[in-house]
């Protein structure tokens, strides 16, 4: 399988489902959108060539979208999604660092 079928299949359909409660989706090439129950937040997950394969910018999971943008994701909270994320990616077979 190639990188690009490999990276597809790691992130889409059912495999971006993380647990009963969280779901990651690919909107584009680095851009994706994290769900917990109903808050979502996007973020970029930048592709890489070789390893780490991902780095996910733990500084752009900034805000919730609508209609909890008001509530405040804190750092805690912050790299508590990148961790997740990191762990899930990981568990797809893709090496992953967190900035």
């Amino acid at each position: 399988m190639g990188w690009v079928q490999k990276v597809v299949a790691s992130i889409g359909g059912r495999k971006s489902q993380i647990d009963d409660n969280r779901k990651l989706t690919r909107l584009g090439r680095d851009e994706y959108r994290y769900c917990e129950g109903d808050h979502a937040v996007i973020l970029q997950i930048e592709m890489l060539r070789g390893t780490p394969s991902r780095l996910i910018y733990s500084s752009t999971i900034r805000q919730w979208l609508p209609p909890y943008q008001q509530e405040e994701i804190s750092d805690t909270k912050r790299g508590e999604i990148a961790e997740t994320i990191r762990i899930f990616l990981e568990s797809c077979g893709e090496s992953v660092v967190v900035q």
